[in-house]
């Protein structure tokens, strides 16, 4: 693991409305909301996300998410990591990060029809999956991770450049700290967090940020959630239904997690047990995604493909640059816009029909 070494980036707190010209919203959610702009100075776009300080622990200082998020990209630099370029203050005292803009984000091409269609093509999925893994890699290289990998945090530049975004979650990790294990949206949460780890000693590391890397590559092969649970005992349910019951055979440490009994402590006899299926659902991906993500879902997280290996299969090693590929041009694909967009043209044709 590399240390950590302050990359030099600009921190000065300067005024938003003196800085950039607002364009429109182009990101909503628990968090905050997020805005395009265009900095005055320079004309470039950026992507302002405004953190809500709703929290009490908030409400007299510094937002601790945007904090967290400053701290860790102020670390990280690498093509496949979304660049914070300073964090700047607004009228109210609110804090606000202006990041690089990108065109798409993940979610939003999925959900779009016309986008869909270039991100589903295989040299586009392998592009995606090397970059995704490229950027993890970095990250854990240098003791981050991320703990909220998903297609909505997920950014695309019109050249097909993939940006990791959203780094509220992310954290660094010692040898046995004690982390929250309710990390990571539902679909993507590792098996070792369901079954309550929370130090490294319980498998808790980069393997969780695997996991979901892994779901997620699955999911653009597929075209659809592989594990989509409503309720933590329904995704454990999803998980092993996919990769099998995990036994002590299959992972030795797992006795030590706090629920292993209540989810794994079964005779091997017993009716409940279920054999892994990955690679009969997953039979028509080409041999080498297959592996890849064969590697990757595994329950026990030290047997696990981790995301420097996955870019030593051929999968990964083999896929194009985005150079290589054509651009994702056309009309913004983030989730909001699209979902906008849906919307409206919903409303028109209901208005025309009346």
């Amino acid at each position: 693991m590399r240390p950590l070494k302050d990359r030099g980036r600009p921190w000065t707190l300067r005024d938003v409305g003196s800085t950039y010209d607002y364009e429109k919203t182009v990101g909503e959610g628990v968090y905050g909301e997020v805005f395009q702009a265009t900095e005055k100075l320079t004309k470039d776009a950026r992507a302002l996300k405004r953190v809500k300080t709703d929290n009490a622990t908030e409400r007299e200082g510094f937002p601790i998410t945007a904090l967290r998020e400053a701290n860790v990209l102020k670390r990280l630099a690498h093509e496949n990591v979304v660049t914070l370029h300073e964090v700047l203050t607004d009228g109210d005292g609110g804090v606000i990060s202006s990041f690089e803009f990108c065109a798409h984000d993940l979610a939003g091409l999925i959900e779009s029809p016309k986008m869909n269609l270039l991100i589903k093509r295989p040299a586009r999925v392998r592009s995606l999956a090397r970059q995704l893994f490229a950027g993890i890699d970095h990250a854990h290289a240098h003791g981050v991770l991320h703990r909220d990998i998903k297609a909505a945090n997920l950014l695309v530049t019109k050249d097909g450049v993939l940006k990791i975004a959203d780094w509220g979650l992310a954290r660094t990790y010692e040898s046995d700290s004690k982390l929250t294990n309710r990390v990571a949206t539902l679909w993507y949460r590792a098996p070792e967090l369901l079954l309550g780890a929370t130090r490294c000693s319980d498998g808790y590391g980069p393997a969780l940020d695997a996991w979901s890397c892994g779901c997620l590559v699955a999911e653009l092969l597929r075209g659809a959630p592989i594990l989509p649970g409503n309720t933590e005992i329904e995704q454990v349910d999803l998980i092993f239904a996919l990769c099998g019951s995990p036994t002590t055979d299959t992972w030795p440490g797992g006795p030590n997690l706090p629920l292993w009994d209540t989810f794994c402590n079964v005779d091997e006899d017993d009716s409940s047990v279920k054999e892994r299926t990955l690679r009969e659902r997953f039979s028509a991906f080409d041999a080498e995604a297959l592996d890849l993500v064969d590697a990757i879902l595994q329950c026990d997280p030290s047997s696990r493909l981790s995301a420097s290996d996955a870019l030593q299969r051929p999968y990964c090693r083999d896929a194009p640059r985005p150079s290589e590929l054509e651009p994702l041009d056309g009309e913004s694909s983030l989730e909001l816009e699209v979902r906008k967009r849906r919307r409206e043209k919903k409303g028109s044709g209901e208005a025309r029909k009346s």
